[in-house]
């Protein structure tokens, strides 16, 4: 419960506020509590409160200073609370004294491996594809391998990413999935392919800042389709 309470306020699917910092704070506060009874101080719940304190750090830099979304790549890392990412990792490392692995902990390992990159370039996209790898058969869903397909594409190449996300197929009505395929096409220069993509993005997405986000993508492929134009200079 907590866990679902801490991810309708990161990615709120409701409202004209795209994170929900009440809700993330609420659920730590009581995932807090839960630790301090000793019955349930369990490295699950440890777990759990690495994840939420690892994800909640970024919360300054996931949101631009005129309300829209900046993704991952383009964060400002300075905005990122070290403080959160301190006690995430101490959090974490309490959790993996136990020899049982959980979704939680691989979620938490996997949040930390971007917690710990300094340059967006930097990130071990290897590593996350291994941890997403191991979460597939903790949790096997789509939104699992859409995640670890995007780590593949990073680590590999787009156009792995492309072949592991076409392997997906529940998923082709669900806007971050067409988002994810649009963006590849977009490394691979195929603008075309793009903008078809997040077409459909828009078409699937109810939350109006996520939408106007998509709507900037569409845009910027649908120019770098645009012929190159060289202008003389006038010879009067």
């Amino acid at each position: 419960a907590l866990y679902l309470l801490f991810s309708e306020g990161y990615h709120s699917s409701s409202g004209d506020m795209l994170i929900r910092e009440d809700l993330c704070e609420e659920a730590m506060r009581l995932n807090y509590l839960l630790l301090k009874h000793p019955a349930i101080n369990l490295p699950k719940v440890n777990a759990l409160m690495a994840l939420m304190c690892l994800q909640a750090s970024r919360f300054a830099a996931r949101i631009g200073s005129s309300g829209d979304v900046v993704l991952l790549e383009d964060q400002d890392r300075s905005k990122w609370s070290q403080p959160l990412i301190q006690q995430g990792l101490g959090f974490l490392e309490k959790a993996s004294a136990s020899l049982t692995l959980n979704e939680y902990l691989i979620e938490a390992s996997i949040a930390s491996v971007h917690s710990l990159a300094r340059r967006f370039e930097d990130t071990s996209w290897s590593k996350l594809a291994a941890l997403y790898e191991v979460l597939l058969e903790l949790k096997p869903n789509s939104i699992v391998r859409l995640n670890r397909a995007i780590a593949i594409g990073y680590s590999i190449s787009p156009e792995r990413g492309i072949e592991e996300l076409e392997k997906i197929e529940n998923l082709h009505e669900n806007s971050l999935y067409q988002v994810a395929l649009g963006n590849f096409y977009f490394k691979l220069q195929d603008y075309r392919y793009a903008s078809d993509c997040f077409t459909k993005a828009i078409a699937n997405t109810v939350h109006p800042t996520e939408r106007e986000f998509i709507e900037q993508k569409k845009a910027a492929s649908e120019v770098a389709q645009l012929p190159d134009r060289t202008y003389l200079p006038s010879a009067f």
